[in-house]
């Protein structure tokens, strides 16, 4: 009797143990979070795409960070991110935070969307616990009223593990009522993406509010919908026709910011633009003989074409330009010094370079106007070399101010190190190294906008 009761009592402690393993296990599942950023061409952070013009570039940008304390729990994983853009042509010059990540290219069934993802991001045995950049694409926007970028698919696949990985990331939400007026709560705003919220209703007259839009979806007011990436819907109204085509000429200058110019309906109001001409200074814009200036208001009733004027910079009054002589001679030498010492400053930050002790990135300031180069960044140390990090192909003209590392070389410690860049090109210029000082720190340097303020204001 003692036997079973001795068998019984190993028999249940053996099961309880079975029963706790699948939940120790979830216990020690890894987390992951990412954040999407859009960056135009002058480097500032995008709220809503759909303010871009044809033609204008922008960056969409993935960062991951793992969050679980177990950094040693994985060596190698696989990574997949997709992404389906509406509106945008991708310009084939998607990068990952490691070099030989293979980057696909893959159409969607909805025809324009384009998904790009990567795959098979083992790492050699070499531990990468927490990547930054998980990947950055750049696009040409082709049509900015239907702009919307929204992320399907954004996996993890660890190796030795089943289990695929759903990492939770921001999204935002834009609601453009088309003319009309938002009926209630305008739930526009950044979410954590999976985010539900309820669309409200929306007036504009006597038109009847059809729903919302996204491409050939339309949602209710009322209807539940799921945020994901960035996102605008439109408000569509039944039986308003936009069949009056209004057209900004700069007339040989630039229009500056959104060019207005489109298809409208009649009642529809526009805000006249500004535009800039190397040389002249704009006096206006003529349509029909009248005359508008910047910051007008112009309700839509036909088709239009209004037509930039320029008058010479230079012409508005001879004895004034002349009384004021000695006054612009001493702040033109003025101006000249700053120019100076701020070239010399630009100078020195050029040959400067930080290093993350802590992941390995790099931040720099490179750039070649003329060719498309690439960048190895090298660190002296007793009498030695260590290959730091590569960057991918810098094209010409563009600014380098970061390089992804994914791990740390041994050895290096704290501290200002000789250091040089050593860039070669794709055409049959011949390479070429850069001396620069490196400052080694225990920091991780993000290619963000928000580290860029922060690095601003220290």
């Amino acid at each position: 009797m003692k036997g079973l009761r001795r068998w019984l009592t190993t028999a249940g402690l053996l099961l309880l143990v079975l029963a706790l393993l699948p939940n120790y296990a979830h216990a020690e599942k890894a987390e992951f979070t990412y954040r999407l950023t859009l960056v135009d061409q002058n480097g500032l952070e995008v709220n809503n795409p759909r303010t871009l013009s044809a033609g204008d570039k922008m960056t969409v940008e993935i960062e991951l960070k793992r969050k679980d304390t177990d950094a040693a729990s994985y060596e190698t994983y696989g990574m997949e991110f997709r992404l389906e853009s509406q509106g945008l042509d991708y310009n084939s010059d998607g990068a990952s935070f490691r070099n030989d990540t293979e980057v696909t290219k893959q159409v969607f069934d909805s025809g324009d969307s384009v998904g790009f993802a990567f795959y098979d991001m083992e790492q050699k045995g070499e531990r990468v616990n927490n990547p930054v950049l998980a990947g950055r694409w750049s696009y040409t926007v082709e049509d900015p009223s239907a702009v919307n970028i929204t992320v399907p698919v954004a996996l993890l696949y660890m190796v030795g593990d089943s289990d695929s990985y759903e990492p939770v990331g921001n999204a935002r939400l834009f609601l453009d009522p088309n003319g009309g007026t938002i009926v209630g709560t305008d739930v526009s705003g950044e979410y954590s993406s999976g985010t539900i919220v309820q669309l409200p209703d929306a007036v504009n007259g006597d038109y009847v509010f059809k729903g919302w839009s996204l491409g050939t979806r339309i949602f209710r007011g009322g209807d539940h919908y799921t945020v994901t990436g960035v996102t605008t819907l439109v408000a569509q109204w039944e039986g308003l026709e936009r069949n009056r085509q209004v057209v900004f000429d700069p007339n040989g200058g630039a229009i500056t910011g959104t060019d207005p110019s489109g298809l409208y309906a009649d009642g529809e109001v526009l805000v006249i633009p500004g535009a800039e001409r190397d040389g002249y200074r704009l006096s206006g814009w003529t349509m029909a003989g009248e005359e508008y200036a910047p910051e007008d208001t112009y309700t839509v009733d036909n088709s239009v074409v209004f037509i930039a004027q320029w008058a010479e910079a230079a012409a508005e009054g001879d004895g004034a330009a002349q009384s004021r002589f000695g006054q612009g001679a001493g702040a033109a030498a003025g101006v000249l010094g700053l120019l100076f010492l701020w070239w010399l400053i630009l100078l020195i930050w050029r040959r400067y370079v930080r290093y993350s002790l802590l992941d390995g990135s790099v931040r720099l300031s490179y750039r070649d106007r003329k060719h498309v180069s690439t960048v190895e960044v090298w660190l002296e140390h007793d009498d030695q070399e260590y290959l730091l990090d590569t960057s991918a192909a810098v094209d010409s003209g563009e600014k380098l101010k970061q390089i992804n590392g994914t791990y740390v070389v041994l050895g290096i410690r704290k501290g200002f190190y000789k250091g040089r860049l050593h860039v070669t090109y794709e055409d049959e210029k011949e390479p070429k190294d850069i001396k620069v000082r490196i400052h080694a720190k225990k920091k991780e340097y993000y290619d963000s906008q928000i580290d860029q303020r922060q690095e601003g204001e220290r």
